[in-house]
């Protein structure tokens, strides 16, 4: 009997912690998914190609990303995405000072949104970090993490500072 209460006792804690686990942050959903009857024909053209360039920057694609994101931004100068993602591929072609340029435009963009601004915040602190401005770094991961503490890519440049 002892044992069966263990048992039971065990399984019944183990469903507990369970659903204190932290959800998992969904960051890869698809653009396109925005799309809805009402949006404009501009803004679905636009968020279709920030998608397209999205998956060649995922892919390697760097000169075709450029392409479609630089259309994207074109068609629809509001796009948010459109410039985050250009400001990803910028810094990962470690143009840093061009990818703040186009940070400070998400930043404006994505005011409401503090999902997406957390991730601006730490790429932002990721241009500063790799431009050796540590501070600057430090308070844009700092600012990062308030908006979305499950940010990872703001964590890990907080631990890379060594702050």
């Amino acid at each position: 009997m002892k044992r069966y209460l263990f048992i039971l006792l065990f399984c019944h804690s183990i469903i507990l912690l369970a659903g204190c686990a932290p959800k998992p942050v969904i960051i890869d959903k698809p653009l396109t998914e925005l799309i809805q009857p009402e949006t404009s024909p501009q803004r679905a053209a636009s968020l279709r190609l920030t998608e397209d360039g999205k998956a060649y920057l995922q892919s390697g694609n760097l000169i075709k990303a450029s392409e479609a994101l630089e259309k994207a931004i074109t068609i629809d100068t509001s796009n948010p995405y459109a410039y985050y993602y250009f400001a990803r591929l910028r810094s990962e072609k470690g143009e840093y000072k061009q990818s703040l340029g186009l940070l400070s435009k998400a930043e404006i963009l994505f005011k409401d949104n503090q999902f997406w601004l957390s991730n601006v915040y730490s790429l932002i602190g990721r241009n500063h970090e790799s431009l050796f401005q540590y501070n600057d770094a430090q308070k844009k991961y700092e600012q990062a993490l308030k908006l979305n503490e499950e940010n990872i890519e703001a964590r890990e440049g907080m631990e890379r500072i060594g702050r």
